[in-house]
């Protein structure tokens, strides 16, 4: 046993050599083999100031924003600062053409005047607990994966359940690596939040798709909110007689600023990583299914920019969902770029290979020598299924119409005799909203865009769904759910009959996609999944001998990590050098060089800036930050998270990745890999000299 350890500890020294000290999203539980470093590198604080259960800590004043981005409390009244995108539906949600605060700016003058948002919640993380041992000993070593889910399931609901003390507490057990460890995570969820301020969309957004993940960049990134609580400081629906929320920790907000390779640390909830996703996994991820994502993505972009441009009605009914569509649209071009230009499937493959070598050295674990030719295996054999999931998805059912062809299906077959008239009922409610909620118009456009794309599926389609789909096509026009409109007067004259309804070529057409999906796709998709979850599971625990401890780190999955690096410049390209940060400088450059339309300042920002009236804002240059870089390892989840300096001030607003890094998700790569931050200088210098919100600013609690 000591001689298996021995070659053990060597080996993991001979793969660290060519590991990056920068990758890694650690659990503060987990903090310790990371310690030294960060210590070393310049962190100030002990690991019961980041991360504490008995006492009021830095981790308090990091909230999970809505379900995907994060927060950070910093003042004495629950104030919440996070990214203008992340605030961004929620904005565009309480916003008219009257009252267009997603384009003009908010600011509120007193707690009168902000402004309750609906189903938005925050929740802070009260404690983390290991609880891999109380789940992994009930499974039976003979169990199927699918057994051990449903076993797994049921005890973590279990616990769940048990900590679960009050009705705004939320209790949830997470998987980490395929389940080789389990943690219970436990939140207290505020529901009562008030939307208090926002740039104009030409500082928060500025650049729009145009500069979405590249840099230099120069968005004023960042909204704030506020949590409201009942008057014993415990989370409450929405009421008139709620109060702010005295929080347990208020995170400090630091004028300094950064320098160059200064320290620092991106405390937040990133969304979901790969990084243990083999060559074969990242090739088939990258190279084959995001193309017919992105060109989908394409085609619907190009469809809502045509109809918002000269329609703010549209603009603002549209904004957040075709934000959504091309953020992750054009992510996936820059992994596809990012993975290709540095031979990152061919250099995790040379990884495997060392791996398997390890394995075949070692008498007590060859029999795992074969394991990843097994997933290499599964990889291509899950392929078709994955693709035809994901053109499904992208080019059918995420569109409106198909949505509501599909909530007519299942309220049809539902349906008895004797509730004819309650069903018309709801069935034109869906309806009238569809129309409330769409233009119909537009929603027509995308979706005859998108369905020629039903076509890359033909060699898939069984003959009954293809003479289907050839009939719709011929017929798609006749459709009631093309005709909306005409089928909503129908509702007024209580004229709708649902075996009409059925004879639809859409709606037949959809019924045969879903059953066949349901049926055939869906099982054999979850199959292969199933099969790689339980290798991978295998794997990532060998990866757990095989790895030193500061090596080895959890998936994302959207609970609480650190990351932590340096700032720094990076070279992307040849003859290609970035600097660190960017100026505003830079913005009105682009503002007044600039050919997209996406690069437009106003003359107050400008009269600002002609005047250098930057206030205490500047760095010692005398120019005006805007954002800046550094190695820090984030994701999706990441944005709106503090980036805090050594003694654990904030200095910035994790809100992006360059997109030549954004394939850090299946492969980190220091070289090119950085993430993008909102100089916290120049959200102050907004909130004081462009819209002088005074209220705000001394509400704060700021450093020097």
């Amino acid at each position: 046993m000591k001689r298996l350890m021995i070659l053990i500890v060597i080996l993991s020294l001979s793969l660290c050599k060519n590991l990056l000290a920068d990758e890694g999203m650690w659990l503060p539980v987990l903090l310790e083999a990371q310690y030294d470093d960060m210590v070393t590198r310049g962190l100030k604080l002990t690991p019961e100031e980041i991360y504490s259960i008995n006492n009021s800590s830095l981790k308090d004043a990091v909230v999970l924003f809505g379900s995907g981005c994060t927060g950070a409390i910093v003042s004495e009244q629950g104030l919440v600062i996070t990214n203008h995108h992340c605030g961004y539906g929620s904005i565009a949600k309480v916003s008219t053409v009257n009252n267009d605060y997603l384009t003009n700016g908010y600011w509120s003058q007193d707690f009168k005047e902000e402004i309750s948002i609906s189903g938005l919640t925050i929740s802070r993380l009260i404690n983390m607990r290991d609880v891999t041992n109380e789940i992994l000993s009930q499974i039976p070593a003979n169990a199927t994966e699918q057994q051990r889910k449903e076993i797994v399931s049921k005890i973590s609901k279990n616990i769940a359940a048990e900590n679960k003390t009050k009705p705004y507490i939320n209790a949830v057990v997470r998987e980490f690596n395929y389940g080789n460890a389990y943690y219970l995570m436990t939140y207290e969820v505020f529901s009562d939040i008030r939307f208090v301020a926002a740039p104009p969309l030409f500082i928060g957004n500025f650049g729009g798709d145009t500069d979405n993940w590249m840099w230099p960049r120069h968005t004023g990134d960042f909204s704030i909110f506020r949590i409201y609580v009942n008057q014993n400081n415990e989370p409450a629906n929405y009421s008139e007689n709620n109060v702010p929320y005295k929080p347990k920790y208020v995170a400090p907000v630091s004028k300094k600023g950064v320098d160059k390779d200064d320290f620092i640390f991106v405390y937040g909830f990133p969304g979901s990583t790969t990084h243990f996703m083999t060559s074969k996994g990242i090739d088939m991820n990258v190279n084959h299914i995001n193309p017919i994502a992105i060109d989908i993505r394409t085609t619907k972009l190009n469809i809502i920019e045509n109809a918002s441009r000269n329609n703010d009605t549209i603009r603002l009914m549209y904004a957040n969902k075709r934000a959504g569509i091309a953020n992750y649209w054009k992510k996936m071009q820059g992994e596809t770029v990012g993975i290709n230009a540095t031979n990152a499937i061919d250099k995790r493959y040379a990884k495997e290979q060392e791996f398997i070598t390890w394995l075949k050295n070692i008498d007590s674990l060859k029999k795992y020598s074969n394991l990843l030719d097994t997933i290499y295996q599964y990889h291509q054999l899950i392929y078709d299924y994955e693709y035809i999931d994901r053109v499904l998805y992208e080019a059918y059912f995420s569109n409106e119409i198909t949505k509501l062809i599909q909530r007519t299906i299942s309220d049809i077959k539902d349906l008895q005799k004797n509730e004819i008239d309650s069903w018309q009922s709801k069935w034109c409610y869906h309806i009238n909203n569809f129309l409330k909620n769409n233009n119909l118009e537009l929603e027509q456009n995308l979706f005859n865009s998108t369905f020629k794309y039903l076509d890359s599926l033909s060699k898939y389609l069984p003959d009954e769904i293809l003479k289907t789909k050839v009939n719709a096509t011929k017929n798609i026009d006749k459709s009631i759910f093309i005709n909306i409109d005409e089928i909503s007067e129908a509702c007024n004259k209580n004229k709708i009959n649902p075996k009409k309804i059925q004879k639809d070529p859409l709606y037949l057409l959809t019924s045969q996609l879903l059953y066949w999906y349901s049926k055939e796709i869906w099982p054999m998709e979850n199959y292969y999944n199933n099969k790689l979850d339980s290798l991978y599971r295998i794997y990532t625990r060998l990866q757990s001998y095989y790895l030193p401890p500061n090596k080895y780190y959890y998936d994302a999955n959207s609970t609480m990590r650190i990351s932590y690096g340096n700032v720094k410049p990076y070279n992307p390209a040849d003859a290609i050098t970035y600097l660190y940060y960017t100026t505003i400088n830079g913005m009105v450059d682009k503002a007044l060089w600039g050919e997209a339309e996406d690069y437009k300042i106003d003359s107050t920002l400008l009269e600002l800036f002609k005047t250098k009236n930057f206030g205490p804002y500047t760095n010692a240059k005398g120019e005006l930050p805007i954002a800046f870089i550094s190695t820090a390892h984030t994701t999706g989840g990441n944005s709106g998270s503090p980036v805090f300096n050594s003694k654990g001030e904030i200095i910035g607003l994790n809100y992006d990745r360059v997109w030549e890094g954004t394939m850090s998700d299946f492969y980190f790569d220091e070289s090119r890999c950085r993430n993008i931050v909102l100089d916290i200088r120049y959200m102050l210098f907004i909130i004081d000299k462009y819209a002088n919100a005074q209220r705000i600013l001394n509400e704060i609690k700021i450093v020097q």
